[in-house]
């Protein structure tokens, strides 16, 4: 998706020839989870956030969007398949890195534990960087967003994280390449 086809999508709430209607929705569920971000720019980061941003992503897209997954998922490219996830788990561990102290390192291991955990059946890389943006832009630190010619480099980083569940060599990549301030 373009930048000027989304800016269709996003500023005129209107379909862009060419697009799927999938592609479409994800544009406008974007712009929706985006708008409720900046109104709760004040709101503690919870598990209900989370799964809040996640519905909002999912909507009209994904069966049971914001709803901790049940079924097993795995992750294209590796063969590492994150464990089933746990409620309570997710809830305490989602309030530990919220509580950390403010800045890029709790946002980005907001990010990584979002992403790793796959709380959700879908989206959840997208959920993953609004939460995180969301505690930047609150913390005054800048707004997370990976530049188009460092996707494949930031799929690797995400990848070996995925498979060792350290998050050094992928926090140094983004913190080089994607925060901005």
């Amino acid at each position: 998706i373009t930048y000027p086809q989304a800016k269709v999508i996003v500023e005129h709430n209107q379909t862009v020839e060419g697009l799927t209607v999938t592609g479409t929705i994800t544009v406008y569920n974007l712009k929706l989870a985006w708008n409720y971000l900046f109104e709760h720019l004040n709101s503690l980061v919870d598990f209900e956030f989370v799964a809040k941003i996640n519905s909002i992503l999912g909507a009209s897209l994904v069966h049971n969007a914001g709803c901790i997954r049940n079924i097993p998922v795995g992750i294209s490219g590796t063969a590492w398949q994150p464990e089933m996830p746990d409620f309570d788990t997710a809830k305490t561990t989602i309030e530990k890195i919220a509580n950390m102290e403010p800045g890029r390192e709790r946002a980005l291991k907001m990010f990584g534990y979002l992403c790793r955990s796959q709380l959700f059946s879908d989206g959840n890389k997208r959920t993953a960087q609004l939460v995180a943006n969301k505690m930047l832009i609150a913390d005054g630190r800048g707004i997370l967003a990976i530049p188009p010619e460092c996707k494949h480099d930031f799929g690797e980083k995400l990848k070996r994280f995925y498979e060792t569940a350290d998050d050094s060599e992928l926090q140094k990549f983004l913190i080089e390449t994607s925060i901005y301030n």
